[in-house]
């Protein structure tokens, strides 16, 4: 369930104790059968979905997965995989019952059952590493374990506690300060994922990097409210926020720092409120290859520079999965993105058309980074991205986005693969059913494929 679905009344609940109501699974097939009853934990925050009555709910077909160890009584819990009775069962809720997938049954012997429950239900995961990445999945993640059970008739409650803290950032300007438009980010600085231990709920191999935080209620142009799940942790002294807003004209480039640990403890809100005083200059200069924007935290690196350095373009620090030009149903449909300098060009020419961010996903995709992102045309990938007779130029780009992944382990940072094709967002004149690639391995041989096709992009940005 997305953290998009909270909106206004999440922070209210958090006030509030959360239901203990349990949903029980009706058992007609005899007391053999496991019965699972499922409820949150008054301490574990808040649900997503709320009803009138301000009681935490969930939705239909919400999933929750189940790891069932079994022992003899005497024997300590473990997890090792010669005591695992039932693998990853998935527990779905459906008007107003869980159900599930299949019937699970206490065994005929004196044995105990150790139960492990966590939410949101991924399908081939295991129970010391289940992998949460807020940059990729920005959901609630919920876990509970019940030990030693014995034969019963009446149901096994599952009571699931919040496995991490919520952001809320409130965020104000000062009267000198542009206002707040569509194109205003957050960013939040620091660990965001890592392997959790379903058994001990403990987080393993934590990551680190640098996440866009959602936006919660509505676009006001003086004051704005950003949410982001994020796993318990302390942040340590440095620039824990950075804000971007880079409509022209209106550019706000501004961060928060912190110079003492901050501790973000599971199912808690970490609140703050932030200021914008003053507008950072506009009239900074870029380098070549420099990191942008100077100022916060990094989101691409320049590859081009004009007008003093005053503008230029951007190369986004990593690569966007493969990903389809269009959906087959939209895949025949000429959108007249035909250009082949002017990949902004081709960018208005598909979102003017009716349902382009379900039609058309490479564009969508570039544009989660921001409103001003686009995808390149095939002359600005040539130009940049090809490994022939301009070859030192992806060389140069690759090169110095891997000195910065070196020097800023913080910063999640991809070199363009030399070995890959690339979507451009160039549409074949001769066939509209087509796009054209770029591979980067060294030729300008440049393909149409069908737009159906998933290939890599690489985001462009222009200031």
């Amino acid at each position: 369930m997305s953290i998009n679905k909270i909106y206004t009344l999440l922070f209210v609940l958090c006030l509030i104790s959360c239901s203990e109501e349990m949903d029980t699974i009706i058992n007609e097939e005899g007391d053999n059968r496991i019965k699972f009853s499922v409820g949150i934990s008054n301490d574990a925050g808040t649900r997503i979905s709320t009803g009138n009555n301000f009681k935490t709910i969930f939705e239909n077909n919400d999933a929750i997965g189940l790891f069932i160890y079994m022992r003899s009584e005497g024997k300590e819990p473990s997890i090792d995989e010669d005591t695992l009775y039932v693998d990853n069962i998935k527990l779905t809720y459906k008007n107003g019952n869980w159900e599930i997938e299949k019937p699970i049954y206490y065994p005929d012997s004196e044995k105990l059952l150790d139960i492990y429950a966590y939410y949101p239900y991924k399908k081939n995961t295991e129970v010391h590493a289940l992998e949460y990445n807020a940059d990729k999945e920005m959901d609630e993640l919920l876990m509970s374990s019940v030990i030693g059970v014995k034969k019963r008739e009446n149901a096994i409650v599952l009571k699931l506690k919040h496995l991490q803290s919520l952001v809320h950032i409130t965020l104000t300007k000062n009267d000198n300060v542009p206002d707040f438009d569509e194109d205003l980010n957050v960013y939040f600085n620091g660990v965001i994922g890592g392997k959790y231990n379903i058994a001990t709920q403990e987080l393993a191999e934590p990551t680190t990097g640098i996440i866009k935080m959602d936006l919660m209620g509505d676009a006001d142009e003086k004051v704005r409210s950003y949410v982001a799940f994020v796993p318990e942790q302390e942040a340590v002294p440095g620039i824990l926020f950075s804000i971007f807003q880079m409509t022209s004209g209106k550019e706000i480039l501004s961060s928060k720092d912190i110079d003492q640990p901050e501790i973000f403890t599971r199912g808690q809100i970490k609140p703050f409120y932030i200021q914008i005083k003053q507008e950072i200059s506009k009239d900074i200069v870029y380098n070549l290859y420099d990191l942008y924007p100077a100022y916060g935290i990094p989101v691409g690196m320049v590859i081009e520079v004009y007008n003093g350095g005053k503008n230029g373009k951007v190369i986004s620090l990593r690569n966007v999965d493969k990903v389809a030009w269009a959906i087959p149903e939209a895949e025949a449909y000429a959108t007249g993105a035909t250009d082949i300098n002017d990949g902004i060009s081709n960018k208005m020419k598909v979102q003017s058309l009716e349902n382009w961010e379900d039609n058309y996903p490479a564009f969508k995709a570039c544009i989660t980074y921001g409103e001003r992102w686009y995808l390149p045309c095939i002359g600005e990938m040539r130009w940049f991205l090809t490994n022939y007779s301009n070859g030192y130029r992806l060389n140069a780009i690759n090169n110095n986005l891997v000195h910065y992944k070196n020097n800023n382990p913080e910063l999640d940072i991809e070199v363009v693969y030399t070995d890959e094709s690339y979507f451009s967002s160039t549409e074949s004149y001769d066939d509209p059913t087509r796009a054209l690639k770029l591979y980067t391995g060294g030729s300008f041989n440049t393909p149409a494929d069908p737009k159906h096709w998933p290939y890599y992009i690489r985001p462009f940005y222009e200031f």
